[in-house]
């Protein structure tokens, strides 16, 4: 799919970045740290001296805005039509994903008049904790579909993986997985384990540069949490 869509702007992302700082959906303690979704497969795990809420206030009181959402998305949808990325339908991983994938749907219908097809996963409370379950009725046939799986971000590839199995159960082909922010903590390695492309529009190391060039972060923060990254590898 050709489309004359500008790609979108380093300018710009950097101040969508900086709003989200400002949101509060970007929180730095070098000192305590904070639990990620990872900590409940790995306990032990180092806690983590940043974390992001790309979550809306219907999703566990996330601070993003639907004004945020759509600009995520709007993201979404400069970089698919500036890749050589092929899908014929979207799948968010629940709940976090589901807000970006509905509005880049809508921005595809608005834009270039085309209607991509969303399917939607079940969440699932499993002995492990919470799980990506299977599809849910919808009007298309599943079978055969090209999927491109859509989330706010990923540190690891757990939940991506459970969707991509999932909707392969399903007879899906999933091949590619989009999303906001790669925290860069293995999700991309795992993810091609299973034949599936990461695609991110931000990594963090291009955010962190960008927030202690700003000055949001000390140096000494920085390097904490660069020193952070590289020992949760």
């Amino acid at each position: 799919m050709t489309i004359p869509v500008p790609r979108y702007k380093v300018a710009a992302l950097n101040g969508f970045l900086y709003k989200l700082y400002e949101r509060g959906a970007v929180k730095i303690d070098t000192e305590k740290g904070f639990r990620l979704k990872l900590h409940d497969s790995n306990p032990d795990a180092p806690l983590s001296p940043l974390y992001f809420n790309l979550r809306i206030p219907a999703n566990k009181g996330g601070p993003l805005t639907q004004d945020d959402v759509e600009d995520i998305a709007q993201f979404f949808f400069s970089f698919l039509c500036n890749s050589k990325i092929t899908f014929d339908a979207i799948c968010p991983v629940p709940n976090a994903g589901d807000p970006f994938a509905l509005a880049l749907q809508q921005i595809y219908r608005e834009r270039i008049g085309k209607s991509i097809p969303l399917l939607e996963l079940s969440k699932e409370v499993s002995a492990n904790g919470r799980k990506v379950g299977e599809l849910k009725p919808t009007e298309y046939s599943p079978v055969g579909m090209v999927v491109l799986i859509i989330d706010d971000l990923i540190s690891r590839s757990d939940s991506k993986a459970e969707a991509v199995d999932s909707l392969r159960r399903a007879g899906c082909k999933v091949t590619d997985c989009l999303v906001f922010l790669d925290r860069q903590q293995g999700g991309k390695d795992g993810l091609e384990k299973m034949g599936v492309d990461l695609h991110s529009i931000v990594g963090l190391s291009n955010v962190l540069e960008f927030y202690k060039d700003s000055n949001v972060i000390t140096v000494d923060q920085y390097n904490i949490i660069h020193s952070y990254l590289k020992n949760a590898q």
